[in-house]
C-alpha cells in the first residue's frame, strides 16, 4: 500500500483486535519514524505515542496492538514522517 505523507491526515488505520501486524519497509537513505497513537489519558495527562523507528533501507514490524491503542471506532492509527520510498502492509496473525 502506498502512503501519502503529504495528505491530511497522512496515515492509515488497522483493526485494533490484537490480530494484525503492520510491516513498513523504507528503501530510503535515512531512518524514519512511524508514530502509533495511544489515545489514553492517565491522571489528566495524555500518554506519549509509540514511535516505531525504521532504519535506512530496513523493514520494521509493529503490533499486534492491545486495547490501549484503540481509537473510539476500535481501530489503531499510524502516521508516517515520510512516504518517500516506502511500502506498508498489514498482516493478519
Amino acid at each position: 500500500m502506498a502512503v501519502d505523507a503529504t495528505a491530511t491526515p497522512n496515515g492509515m488505520f488497522c483493526k485494533g483486535d490484537d490480530t494484525e501486524l503492520v510491516v513498513v519497509q523504507y528503501a530510503d537513505d535515512f531512518s524514519h519514524t512511524m508514530p502509533v497513537d495511544i489515545p489514553v489519558i492517565v491522571d489528566g495527562h495524555a500518554v506519549v505515542d509509540e514511535l516505531v523507528t525504521i532504519a535506512a533501507g530496513a523493514t520494521a514490524v509493529a503490533g499486534p496492538y492491545g486495547p490501549e491503542y484503540r481509537q473510539d471506532d476500535g481501530t489503531v492509527s499510524h502516521t508516517f514522517d515520510s512516504a518517500r520510498s516506502m511500502t506498508v502492509g498489514v498482516l493478519a496473525t
